[in-house]
C-alpha cells in the first residue's frame, strides 16, 4: 500500500523488475526493491534502514533530508533528472522511489546496464550495477505522431510531435514558434472522452528546440484524448497576501465536512460530496470561475490525520488518486477520487493555495487512440 500511495501502481507493476539486493554502509542499510522503465523513464523503489532514521527529521519523519539517489546510464547522455519522493514506513524505514526522465529526442534503448548511486549528505555511501530491460512494457505503449499545430495566447504556435501513453505515464513531445515569456507559466490540460482528466507532472526541453510534458498514464479504455495547452501568469507578492488571508489557509478539514471555499476573483470550490469506501475517499466539487488555473489540475489534498503538514509544498500528502467529471454534461462538476486508502486510518482534506492570476486557454486538440 505504501508504494501505490506515492505512485508505484497496479497499472505497471506487472513490468517490473524486482530487483533484492542489499547493501550496508556507516549504518544504513540500502535495499534496491524495484525498477521500472519504458523509453522516457527509470522509476526506482529502494527501502533506507537505520535505527531512529526517522526520529528527528522535519515534516514528521516523511522527509529524509540528507539522502540522495542518482541514476547514470553508461554512453548515454539523455537522462535530465527527474523526481524523488520518500515515505515514512516506521520510526527506522523510510521507502524512497526515484523518477528519472530522459530529455525530449532521447530514448532509452530496452536492454541497458545503470549505475544507482546513493548519497548520504553528498557522500556515496552505496553504488548498485544493474541490468534493465523495458521490453515487457514496449507492447503496452500507444504512440501518435505529428498531430498537428495549436495556439495560445498572443499568436503562440505549438506543434504536438508526438502523443505516447505508456503505463507508467503520458509524454507529450512538442516544439513552438517562440519562446515561452520567463512571466508565463506554460501547460496542458488532458482529458479523455470519459470526462477523466490527467494532471501534469513535469516538463523538460533540449538544445534541439524540443519540450517534453509528463502527465499521468492514460486509462486503457479511453478511445479519444482532448489537449488543451494553457499560459498562466506567476504568483506576485500581492497574489500571496491575498492567499494567506483566505480563512481556509494551511488548514485541514475532516471528511465530515462539506464547504464552499471562496478564491475573490478566481473563482469558488464548492465541496458538496464526500464518500468513504472501504479503500477509496471521493470527493466531489463545483468550481465556478473564468479563465482559472483551479480547474486544470486538482485542488484536493488528502492526508492521513496526524501527518498533514504546511501543504504549500504537499510533502505527505496521497499521491495516488483519479480526477474526473461525474457528470459529463457538466464540465464545472469534479470527483477527486483517492485510491488504496487504509479503511483503518483517519483522513482530513485541504485545498491547495492555487495562483490568484488568471490562465488563458488555447485552441483543443482531438486525438483519436483506437
Amino acid at each position: 500500500s505504501m508504494y501505490k500511495k506515492i505512485g508505484y501502481y497496479d497499472s505497471f507493476k506487472d513490468f517490473s523488475q524486482y530487483i533484492g539486493i542489499s547493501k550496508e554502509s556507516s549504518g544504513y542499510k540500502f535495499t534496491l526493491d524495484k525498477i521500472v522503465a519504458d523509453e522516457d523513464n527509470i522509476i526506482v523503489a529502494m527501502r533506507v534502514y537505520k535505527p531512529g532514521l526517522n526520529k528527528d527529521n522535519d515534516n514528521y519523519g516523511k522527509v529524509i533530508g540528507n539522502i540522495n539517489l542518482r541514476a547514470e546510464i553508461p554512453f548515454f547522455l539523455g537522462l535530465t533528472g527527474g523526481s524523488m519522493e520518500s515515505r515514512k514506513l516506521n520510526d527506522d524505514t523510510s521507502l524512497i522511489v526515484l523518477q528519472e526522465e530522459t530529455s525530449p529526442t532521447k530514448h532509452l534503448p530496452k536492454r541497458f546496464n545503470m549505475r544507482l548511486f546513493v548519497d548520504v549528505n553528498q557522500h556515496t555511501e552505496a553504488r548498485f550495477n544493474l541490468s534493465v530491460s523495458r521490453e515487457k512494457i514496449t507492447d503496452s505503449t500507444t504512440q501518435k505522431k505529428d498531430l498537428g499545430t495549436l495556439s495560445v495566447g498572443n499568436n503562440h504556435k505549438i506543434n504536438i510531435d508526438q502523443l505516447k501513453t505508456t503505463p507508467i505515464n503520458t509524454t507529450i513531445t512538442y516544439s513552438t514558434d517562440k519562446h515561452t515569456p520567463t512571466s508565463e507559466i506554460f501547460g496542458f490540460y488532458l482529458y479523455d472522452d470519459k470526462g477523466r482528466i490527467y494532471p501534469w507532472r513535469s516538463d523538460g526541453t533540449d538544445s534541439n528546440g524540443y519540450h517534453k510534458s509528463i502527465l499521468d498514464s492514460i486509462d486503457k479504455d479511453a478511445k479519444k484524448i482532448y489537449i488543451t495547452p494553457f499560459l498562466q501568469n506567476p504568483p506576485t507578492q500581492q497574489d500571496a497576501d491575498k492567499l494567506r488571508s483566505l480563512d481556509f489557509f494551511n488548514k485541514t478539514f475532516s471528511l465530515d465536512t462539506t464547504r464552499k471555499f471562496d478564491f475573490g476573483e478566481m473563482g469558488e470550490i464548492n465541496v458538496y460530496k464526500i464518500e468513504k469506501g472501504k479503500t477509496t475517499i471521493r470527493i466531489y466539487y463545483t468550481f465556478k470561475g473564468v479563465n482559472s488555473v483551479l480547474n486544470k489540475s486538482n485542488p484536493i489534498m488528502l492526508y492521513e490525520k496526524g501527518e498533514a503538514i504546511a501543504y504549500i509544498n504537499g510533502a505527505n500528502a496521497i499521491t495516488n488518486f483519479k480526477l474526473y467529471n461525474p457528470d459529463t454534461n457538466n464540465k464545472s462538476s469534479y470527483c477527486a477520487e483517492f485510491l488504496d486508502v487504509d479503511p483503518n486510518k483517519e483522513y482530513v482534506y485541504s485545498v491547495k493555495p492555487y495562483s490568484l492570476s488568471s490562465t488563458i486557454d488555447g485552441s483543443t486538440l482531438e486525438v483519436n487512440l483506437k
